[in-house]
């Protein structure tokens, strides 16, 4: 399952990432979306841990990428207005929130190893939604990048130590 639920990920991702940049926004975050209700059927054991994760997730990353937008670091297609995260974005938070307990329970022993993957792959992330067309950093680019990255290696550290919380109570599989 942890595989099923990384390929949803992917799928998730693209849909909407490519809504975005093709003017489809609504199409793309709906499929992600439906993606998340296939994950809650298929993957997950604990809907509720699932949940709780998901709504941690996309508050911070509201209140992040929203503050990327206020300090005028970056412009994403769709925002739900001018300084409000779009909903495409919000729900990227959700889909990597849904990994925590399948797909990224390797972290979860492995606190560096989560800030590095943070950091690095939310930059790398932003940096391929900004190429085809999803978002745009401002110059100075390096600032609006070097806050993402800042956000996405606390998002992922915060996230897995949660994730890890929550499993030693019981909710999602073993960490191997």
């Amino acid at each position: 399952m942890r595989i099923v639920n990384f390929a949803l990920f992917q799928v998730a991702w693209f849909a909407c990432v490519l809504g975005a940049a093709s003017g489809k926004v609504v199409l793309g975050t709906a499929l992600a979306l439906a993606l998340l209700g296939v994950h809650f059927v298929w993957c997950t054991r604990d809907r509720r841990a699932d949940a709780r994760l998901i709504a941690v997730a996309v508050a911070f990353g509201a209140v992040a990428d929203s503050l990327l937008l206020a300090l005028h670091r970056v412009e994403y297609v769709a925002p739900l207005a001018p300084a409000l995260a779009p909903a495409w974005i919000l729900t990227l938070w959700a889909w990597f929130a849904a990994t925590q307990l399948h797909s990224m329970t390797w972290l979860q022993a492995r606190p560096l190893a989560a800030v590095v993957l943070g950091v690095v792959g939310g930059s790398l992330s932003d940096l391929a939604g900004e190429r085809m067309g999803a978002l745009r950093f401002l110059e100075p680019r390096w600032q609006g990048l070097a806050l993402g990255a800042v956000s996405f290696g606390v998002a992922t550290l915060g996230l897995s130590r949660l994730a890890s919380r929550m499993r030693a109570r019981g909710h999602g599989p073993e960490v191997r």
